[in-house]
């Protein structure tokens, strides 16, 4: 399911930056880099009603829950992520999906919220930044490899997703890259 799950998620994050490139009808919600929070939003709401449609607890910063229920979970540890939830035992048994978010393109605020993903045990972390190019993706990535691997408590097959959003005379993209600890780096783009 990891590789199923990551192929989703791109999916979802690429129809975002289509949505900011004003290939959909609803680009006026994008305006680019400076407004983080419509970023963050937009994501964070498919993400939340993806993860709700898999039959997870989705929590995140969305106008999703808005949508549902009264105390539907809001943000919760991370910007997003989805919780297995025994309604027998009235307890969560796993954390399937850890995202986090960072817009400034400087690498320690990237950094601060890479090390909430390196000691969390989901499933799969996914780490979505923003950089000027896509050399400077790559290169926060490498630079950000280095602490997964001198964690103490990483373990054999810890699973990141890194998504680094870029610019050209294109339009909005992202770039995306696994790692998987012990194996190395797979789906580079």
């Amino acid at each position: 399911m990891p590789e199923a799950l990551e192929q989703e998620i791109k999916a979802q994050l690429d129809e975002v930056a289509a949505l900011a490139n004003g290939r959909q009808p609803l680009a006026t919600t994008l305006q680019g880099p400076g407004s983080s929070n419509d970023w963050t939003l937009a994501i964070t709401d498919r993400l939340c009603q993806m993860g709700h449609e898999l039959g997870y607890e989705a929590c995140g910063k969305s106008t999703f829950r808005k949508q549902r229920k009264k105390g539907f979970p809001g943000e919760w540890l991370y910007d997003v992520c989805w919780l297995d939830y025994d309604r027998s035992s009235e307890a969560y048994t796993d954390l399937v999906l850890a995202v986090e978010s960072e817009w400034l393109h400087s690498f320690d605020e990237i950094w601060n919220d890479f090390c909430k993903l390196i000691q969390c045990r989901a499933g799969l972390r996914v780490m979505i930044f923003e950089q000027p190019t896509l050399e400077k993706i790559r290169q926060t990535r490498a630079r950000l490899e280095p602490a997964i691997i001198a964690f103490r408590a990483s373990q054999q097959d810890d699973r990141y997703l890194f998504c680094g959003l870029w610019s050209d005379a294109d339009g909005y993209r992202f770039s995306h890259s696994g790692y998987t600890l012990g194996r190395g780096w797979h789906d580079a783009s």
